[in-house]
């Protein structure tokens, strides 16, 4: 039997790009198992082997445009293109259930195939969801690699430590090829929060307050670092005192797991976000840990480290979560919804990193003369990544990152502040939310219009 892989989507969505091209048949399934003979390192495994080549991406392509991965966490389905990103699986499409239990069988097919290598003698059959438990699926429609899926999956029954494993399922000209990851222990040094900061007391109140709860009521293993100023008395005092606030019922416990750390900045010893990340990352030791390269306006929910760690692959892989962006009127209330935000595409700030790739880019090892405030860092490392390493950068939507809303001073006297005002237009809010609010303010509408038409 033929089964059809229809685009997780709406229903309306799914009619407009729908696809006929079968993911697999039974055939395909102990094909797929048969053919895990070499190691996953990263979800794009034809970049990397032609930047391990020496053939690097186009450093003229527009990296706005590159693919921006689906993700799909239990029964909900994010998309890139669409506001509010939470489809309900049963809901909307019945399709996208069956695209899952396709998923997880595949899944289950491997993991067999692997155990029978193992054990050397046949392993007795058990149904896909018996054996298999999906954390979460990332999937896009490449135009040169065909449907592609990274699952990351453990095996039912293994306990809290059970071993996790990434599989990716490509389906190019009608056949499909697999390849799985080696057995990652949940069981892993500390993720690192880098976190730059500059006077922002507000949202640093708030940021730790999120860093609380989500060491005490989830017991994740994070270090938050936090690099600021040497020079800047205000900040030291502040974040101190902000420190012991949010944390004096807690302290003896999570206290520890709060660095705060001195960097010198630029040549004129004025705020650098680049040298603040460099310094913060030397405290780290270990080249295998996990580097998150994080904003204090971030909101962080419990499942983004999951992700965090298991896209990320020393020497292979870095891992840009494309964050939600929430507008001003849901910063009191925030979460995915329609027109309460966007999906931030054009943003590279956030970034998770092992320590050992982060040092190998040296994308700030000059910071003190190329970076100045805030702004410009996170493109320049984006792209010495992309054209000048040998590591894919690996982005998805992520649900579990929000951003909330902040004002973005723009200097007229700069020759950036076009692009920087233009930023505060597209964060500004949703047309049906702002354009009313904007009407009133406006006392010749029709002017404007005019004015709109000629330009």
């Amino acid at each position: 039997m033929i089964l059809c892989l229809n685009l997780w989507s709406s229903k309306a969505r799914y009619r407009t790009i729908r696809t006929l091209q079968p993911l697999t048949d039974q055939h395909g399934l102990a094909e797929c198992a048969s053919s895990v003979v070499s190691t996953l390192s990263t979800f794009d495994p034809l970049v990397k082997l032609e930047k391990d080549a020496g053939i690097y991406e186009n450093d003229f392509e527009n990296r706005f445009q590159e693919d921006v991965w689906d993700t799909i966490l239990s029964n909900y389905a994010v998309f890139p293109s669409w506001s509010d990103m939470r489809w309900n699986i049963p809901q909307y499409g019945r399709a996208l259930a069956l695209d899952m239990s396709i998923v997880q069988a595949l899944a289950a097919s491997t993991l067999s195939q692997r155990s029978r290598e193992i054990a050397r003698s046949p392993v007795p059959y058990q149904h896909p969801t018996s054996t298999i438990h999906i954390n979460y699926v990332h999937h896009r429609l490449d135009r040169l690699r065909g449907l592609q899926f990274a699952v990351n999956f453990n095996q039912r029954g293994a306990g809290s430590n059970a071993s996790r494993f990434n599989l990716l399922v490509e389906n190019s000209l009608n056949k499909v090829n697999c390849l799985m990851s080696k057995r990652v222990s949940v069981v892993s040094p500390p993720i690192y929060i880098l976190l730059p900061y500059s006077e922002r007391e507000h949202r640093l109140r708030l940021f730790l307050q999120n860093f609380a709860e989500l060491y005490t009521q989830h017991d994740d293993n994070v270090i938050l670092i936090i690099s600021i100023l040497r020079d800047r008395r205000h900040d030291h005092l502040a974040v101190r005192s902000i420190k012991d606030e949010v944390f004096r019922n807690d302290y003896a416990t999570v206290s520890d797991k709060v660095w705060i750390h001195e960097n010198d900045g630029d040549t004129n010893h004025q705020f650098s976000r680049g040298v603040a990340l460099r310094e913060a990352a030397k405290l780290v030791p270990d080249p295998t840990s996990v580097l998150f390269q994080c904003d204090v306006d971030m909101i962080i929910l419990p499942t983004f480290f999951d992700r965090c760690k298991h896209n990320t692959v020393l020497d292979s892989q870095v891992y840009y979560p494309v964050f939600y962006s929430l507008y001003p009127y849901a910063n009191a209330h925030p979460s995915i919804a329609e027109r309460n935000g966007f999906w931030r595409k054009t943003s590279f700030g956030m970034v998770c990193i092992r320590k050992g790739d982060f040092d190998s880019v040296g994308a700030f090892d000059d910071a003190e003369i190329r970076f100045q405030g805030w702004g410009s860092e996170d493109v320049y490392q984006y792209e010495k990544i992309r054209n000048t390493s040998n590591l894919v950068a690996f982005r998805a939507v992520d649900p579990s990152l929000l951003h909330r809303w902040h004002t973005k001073h723009c200097d007229r006297a700069s020759g950036a502040y076009t692009e920087c005002m233009k930023t505060n237009f597209v964060t500004m809010g949703d047309p049906i939310r702002i354009g009313p609010a904007l009407l009133e303010s406006i006392t010749d509408v029709d002017a404007l219009f005019a004015r709109l038409q000629e330009s």
